[in-house]
């Protein structure tokens, strides 16, 4: 008698799995190709793949794999909130606020994050936000976004900060004009779309800060809310080398010239106060 072909592998899936945690998404893709190849019904697999495509903003494929899903014989083993929460993700980063808001009637609201639903509610005008606790930062920025509120909160990542433990920017570090500098490239074509309500994207800047243990570091972080450029935190870190990024090093001010030594010229941080009035 012939056996029967299994539709699944759970020591391939878990192996990709593993890519996907450490954020090795271009393995986890080719992962995925040599997977369908072999198992092409395996809708669970799907699901992982479908996040996999938005997170990493291939938003036209993820759409099409929601409905190719839904005619796979073990469909109903896929988890009813994990498809439907991805499909508001896909709706809400795609600006269909509308259709993302009307799909929370499918899902348990209990099971949302909180800060992902009032990000939907804000964008529908839905005023029922307003009974959730707005003591948290990230959620004060979503209901109502202040840029003076955000440069109070980066302070501790500046080289004035006194925090220990934690990766700060150099005191050379022009992050005023950075800042004014990133926000029309945001979000960029390497950005991560790690929630409903964030993404998150990477900067090349050489010998912009050094991590917490003292060690130099070329790259920066940035998270903002979806679907906007409205940062929430900015932070020297080291790079996986698995994301892309947008290198900025091109872009730098040549500040050491003759005529601007005979000026003297305001720190960062001056320049920053004075702009802020902190």
């Amino acid at each position: 008698m012939k056996q029967r072909k299994e539709y699944y592998s759970q020591e391939h899936l878990e192996k990709i799995k593993e890519y996907l945690n450490n954020e090795n998404y271009e393995k986890a893709l080719k992962g995925f190709q040599l997977y369908f190849q072999n198992y092409p019904e395996d809708a669970i697999a799907y699901i992982y793949y479908v996040d996999l495509l938005i997170k990493i903003g291939k938003f036209e494929e993820a759409e099409r794999f929601f409905e190719d899903m839904k005619n796979m014989s073990n469909f109903n083993r896929v988890g009813f909130h994990f498809y439907h929460t991805l499909l508001i993700k896909l709706k809400f980063i795609e600006k269909d606020f509308k259709t993302a808001y009307e799909l929370l009637e499918k899902i348990d609201l209990e099971h949302l994050d909180e800060i992902d639903l009032v990000s939907i509610l804000k964008w529908n005008h839905d005023k029922k936000y307003n009974n959730f606790i707005h003591n948290g930062y990230m959620m004060q920025q979503i209901i109502d976004y202040q840029e003076n509120r955000f440069i109070k909160h980066i302070q501790k990542h500046l080289y004035t900060s006194s925090i220990p433990y934690i990766s700060k920017f150099n005191e050379d570090f022009p992050i005023y004009e950075v800042l004014e500098q990133i926000k029309p490239m945001l979000p960029t074509t390497h950005a991560i779309y790690r929630s409903i309500s964030c993404y998150y994207a990477f900067f090349k800047y050489d010998a912009c800060g050094k991590s917490k243990e003292g060690e130099n570091l070329d790259y920066f972080r940035i998270i903002a809310l979806n679907p906007t450029n409205e940062i929430i935190t900015i932070y020297p870190c080291q790079h996986n080398g698995h994301i892309g990024y947008t290198d900025i090093n091109a872009k730098k001010e040549i500040t050491d010239t003759p005529i601007l030594k005979k000026e003297k010229r305001l720190s960062q941080i001056e320049k920053f106060n004075k702009k802020y009035g902190m």
